[in-house]
């Protein structure tokens, strides 16, 4: 029973971060993805710091060269009773001729859990800047998401008084013609103080986490 209590705990606060960016740059028009990532917030456990083993796996499809849509479901939290998925569209804000470019992401995340049946949701925007380097596409990226906490309440019916969760990231994305690989880092609500907390989460002066990620991308 511990082990399942500490295994929820690190879910659900670790739920505003759980994942890469989803899309940088938007699929070709009728291009099809399935998805997995891995990785989440970095922590002390047994006198080492990792990332906290999330996983999700997901499916996308471009509507056309500058607008994709996806949505992906979060394997680790349905192990512990939370089911969790995020649903969102990526659009390509600016693109230019030296590839270059700027796209946004607005993303519904949603959980339901099966012991309380309580329902959450959380509007997120992102945006990121990307330059490709090399003529199969791959591409460096930085930017950031930001989580809209519509809740008053935290656990144990507390007072919520942070309501904007804003995460600054950087990443690189290495294309080839069906699969692509990503990796990421991620400063994680820098501005908030992570104790006292279940876990140990690794941050700057007690604020915030670090993040480290990895995603796969099998396009059709």
């Amino acid at each position: 029973m511990k082990k399942v209590f500490f295994g929820v705990a690190i879910i659900l606060f670790a739920m505003n971060s759980c994942a890469p960016s989803r899309y940088v740059i938007p699929l070709a028009e009728k291009q099809k993805a399935i998805t997995a990532n891995f990785g989440g917030p970095t922590i002390g456990f047994s006198g080492a710091i990792i990332p906290i083993p999330l996983t999700a796996v997901g499916y996308g499809y471009g509507i056309d060269s500058n607008t994709t849509v996806f949505g992906n479901f979060h394997t680790t939290s349905l192990l512990f009773g939370v089911f969790q998925t995020d649903i969102g569209v990526c659009r390509n804000l600016y693109r230019g001729k030296n590839g270059f470019g700027v796209s946004g992401n607005l993303v519904a995340n949603l959980t339901f859990d099966k012991w309380e049946h309580n329902f959450r949701g959380w509007p997120q925007i992102d945006l990121n800047a990307y330059k490709k380097y090399n003529s199969r596409g791959s591409f460096f990226y930085a930017g950031c998401d930001n989580w809209i906490e519509l809740s008053k309440y935290r656990a144990h019916h507390q007072p919520q008084n942070v309501h904007l969760i804003f995460n600054a990231h950087a990443g690189i994305t290495f294309v080839h013609s069906k699969w692509n690989y990503q990796l990421e880092a991620k400063y994680l609500a820098p501005y908030v103080n992570n104790l006292p907390n279940v876990v140990d989460y690794k941050g700057i002066s007690h604020h915030g986490a670090f993040g480290i990620y990895f995603g796969v991308y099998r396009l059709f």
